[in-house]
């Protein structure tokens, strides 16, 4: 009995001494402690400072960005609404682009953080290529890539992109970068296949190498019957119709919501 006392009596010692250590510890310490909480709640305090501040700039400039693609899409001269107000009415395309570009420039200069700015960046890249500015379309859908390679509109800027190089004479190096993405496993192609095999055709059309435009035509429509690409690759074919059709993005107004 006396032994099992014994252990308890330094089991409570024990906890006494705890206490007393843990209360020595506050009381030396108590100014570093209060200011370490101070610290933690600033901290907190700025990361959702921060974070609403996030949160309210991209709600703007998606506005913004919307309000951009109003004009870049609106009609223009006797296609214009006769309700619009004076600044949303354009006498001519050069009016409303001039407009558009002021609009998805601000959008950029003013919300740089935000993913709405990179994507008037590939607006303004569409409007400088429409106007022979290549090197600095160029420089903007780069840096969209860059920056967004998984993006909605990855995609088609890289085909912008491609066709900017064939435009500029660089077919042989287009050649040298679509050949290897018919390898690459589907999960891993920066493009579909059925858009690789497209510009691939056309690409070597391009350099007069016939032949083998003809067999990525004959691939195209029978690997894949239902793509959008199918009936023109068809037409490509000798005997099959004449040559040419909607479908490929043209460098200067082709981009997505162009009128």
């Amino acid at each position: 009995m006396s032994d099992r006392l014994s252990r308890e009596e330094i089991k409570r010692d024990e906890v006494v001494e705890a206490v007393e250590r843990s209360a020595s510890f506050m009381e030396k310490h108590a100014k570093t402690l209060v200011l370490v909480v101070v610290a933690v709640l600033v901290m907190t305090a700025v990361i959702l400072g921060v974070t609403w501040w996030m949160s309210h700039q991209a709600a703007e400039a998606n506005t913004a960005l919307t309000e951009a693609l109003e004009v870049y899409r609106a009609p223009v001269g006797a296609a214009a609404p006769v309700s619009a107000e004076p600044d949303e009415a354009f006498a001519d395309e050069a009016a409303r682009t001039a407009r558009a570009s002021e609009l998805f420039q601000a959008v950029k200069d003013d919300y740089g953080m935000t993913d709405a700015a990179d994507v008037a960046g590939v607006y303004l890249a569409q409007i400088a290529a429409d106007a022979g500015e290549t090197e600095r379309a160029r420089e903007l859908w780069q840096g969209f890539i860059d920056d967004h390679d998984d993006h909605v509109l990855a995609g088609q800027v890289r085909v912008n992109l491609i066709h900017l190089d064939r435009q500029e004479g660089q077919s042989e190096a287009v050649v040298a970068r679509l050949e290897p993405m018919l390898e690459d496993a589907p999960d891993d192609r920066v493009l579909p296949a059925d858009v690789v095999l497209w510009e691939l055709a056309q690409t070597y059309d391009e350099l007069d190498r016939s032949d083998e435009a003809e067999d990525i035509y004959r691939r195209l429509s029978e690997e894949y019957p239902t793509s959008a690409y199918a009936a023109e690759a068809r037409q490509r074919l000798p005997q099959q119709g004449p040559q040419g059709g909607p479908g490929a993005l043209q460098v200067g107004g082709g981009f997505p919501g162009a009128p």
